[in-house]
């Protein structure tokens, strides 16, 4: 049996990368042959519209979600099933469901990366030798109607119907919508990036005093790396909890060593200007610390 699966997005409502799943609310076609219900008809374009009731009484495909985590059909404010019976012997079921769906993702390019979730779609019982499954393709069926979310932008999606999973039981044919995002970073410049900016760039402001200065400079020099490291642990503790190595974590750590480099620096100037004969070397060597700050900048 040739069983078509259609579907009309009509919501996705998050893209959750702390827990890795989507939320989104769907329309599910179904579209199978079933010879026994045919009827005489004048035109062969009629069919007779049922509910939720009926679909419960029929045979129906067997369809589910091998990704998710909860799912729910929607009964307000009635059982959202539609029904029809054609004079051919085909049968279309449209029932509307809320699904939560794991996510398979990958953050280390992390906030510079794409992620995608995808829609599983399978038998249950019956192996690819009993059913097959089709995409019913309509025009904008993947794209949805309306699309909210804070940090993602849906850039793409893709029908894949070559898909073919393989169990002790059986072989399953299966169909897969894949939904492709790409992180906003609209937040991340303005809450990471620039202020580590500018926490490295004031911790450069000891290259322009005195090697002599020790208190404001030792002051500057502690504040300038608590503050980043405070700061960088604010930035991970608001990342997905995972053990690769992201992007961003490597530029906390580059700016981090940037103002541990200045503390190095004021040691080394400070010890040379207190030898009379490197009084000069220890000035020369903060203004090539601040040189190098500016052209840096």
């Amino acid at each position: 049996m040739v069983v078509r699966i259609g579907v009309n997005i009509q919501t996705i409502n998050e893209v959750d990368e702390m827990k890795r799943e989507m939320h989104l609310n769907l329309f599910v076609r179904l579209a199978w042959m079933d010879y026994r219900l045919k009827y005489d008809s004048a035109n062969e374009s009629d069919f007779i519209v049922a509910g939720g009731d009926i679909a419960e009484r029929i045979w129906k495909p067997d369809i589910y979600f091998p990704n998710e985590r909860h799912g729910v059909k929607h009964e307000l404010t009635v059982d959202n099933v539609n029904l029809r019976f054609y004079s051919d012997g085909q049968i279309l079921l449209v029932v509307r469901y809320m699904l939560m769906l794991a996510c398979d993702m990958s953050f280390e390019l992390f906030p510079f990366d794409t992620q995608h979730c995808i829609v599983h779609f399978e038998s249950v019982k019956y192996t690819q030798n009993f059913m097959e499954l089709k995409w019913m393709y309509a025009d904008d069926d993947t794209e949805p109607v309306f699309v909210k979310l804070s940090k993602f932008d849906l850039i793409s999606s893709d029908l894949n119907d070559n898909c073919t999973r393989f169990y002790p039981i059986g072989t399953f044919n299966c169909l897969e919508l894949t939904f492709f995002f790409k992180r906003q970073l609209g937040y991340h410049f303005a809450e990471t990036y620039f202020p580590c900016i500018m926490i490295v760039c004031a911790s450069w402001i000891g290259f322009w005093l005195e090697p002599k200065s020790a208190p404001a400079r030792i002051a500057l020099g502690i504040m300038s790396l608590l503050t980043i490291f405070g700061h960088g642990n604010h930035v991970k503790a608001s990342l997905p909890p995972v053990s690769v190595l992201k992007a961003i974590d490597i530029y906390i750590m580059v700016c981090e060593f940037f103002v541990f480099a200045t503390l190095i620096e004021f040691i080394l100037s400070n010890y040379m200007s207190r030898k009379p004969h490197r009084h000069k070397l220890g000035k020369k060597v903060d203004r090539l610390g601040g040189t190098s700050g500016l052209h840096l900048i």
